[in-house]
């Protein structure tokens, strides 16, 4: 008897832990996706992508595999951090809703050669991608409207791809989408490479900064 209750009393606490964990990780979603623009800086986008991880997994089912696939290389881009993390809560949200019952979504980030800015400089490709129910390739040119939306118009405003398309070309980066029904999506958006920063080591990369809760954004 006495070893069975001390293994309820760790059975409990195990599940109030989780609980405890589980709530602090909502309250930070939510705060990422109400949370106010912040102050452009250069940032490494490996390592802000990193440190959303446990975010990212939080908003997927609990059955999804991510892998990330980061580079060893930094990737220098001058930026507002907390935008960025919503364009990447914006996304998984997106294949949360699009995703099958043991979903594998990847995140992968690299220099893009042969997507130039105007100046002629190189870019930063992020592409998120997810083996989900796809989107019909009539819609694709409607997704990025903002208020439409592929599903229930009640649960989702329809402004996700809105606001990481404004968010892509606020910075000059350039958003595209691939999709079919049945076949997954992928999203792929870049933006401009510090250059000078990934030669010389001269700007600073920092991993992220403090944010502070005060205006809404909803995910499509």
């Amino acid at each position: 008897p006495g070893s069975d209750a001390e293994t309820m009393t760790e059975a409990m606490t195990h599940i109030r832990d989780s609980a405890s964990r589980a709530q602090k990780i909502t309250q930070k979603i939510r705060a990422l996706i109400t949370m106010s623009s912040g102050e452009e800086s250069y940032f490494d986008v490996r390592k802000l992508i990193e440190e959303q991880k446990d975010y990212l997994l939080a908003m997927l089912p609990k059955t999804a595999d991510l892998k990330l696939h980061l580079g060893d290389v930094p990737l220098p881009v001058h930026l507002d951090a907390n935008r960025f993390r919503q364009t990447l809560i914006h996304l998984a949200a997106n294949a949360s809703d699009a995703a099958n019952e043991k979903p594998t979504i990847h995140i992968r980030c690299y220099r893009d050669q042969q997507t130039l800015t105007n100046d002629g400089d190189e870019m930063v490709a992020l592409e998120f991608s997810d083996d989900g129910n796809g989107i019909d390739t009539r819609e694709l040119p409607k997704v990025v409207d903002p208020f439409y939306t592929t599903k229930d118009q009640e649960a989702h405003s329809g402004m996700g791809l809105f606001v990481v398309d404004q968010f892509v070309r606020s910075l000059g980066g350039r958003l595209s989408i691939a999709s079919a029904r049945g076949e997954g999506t992928r999203v792929v958006f870049t933006l401009p490479l510090v250059k000078d920063a990934l030669e010389t080591g001269s700007s600073p990369l920092v991993k992220g900064s403090p944010y502070s809760p005060t205006k809404s954004a909803s995910s499509r």
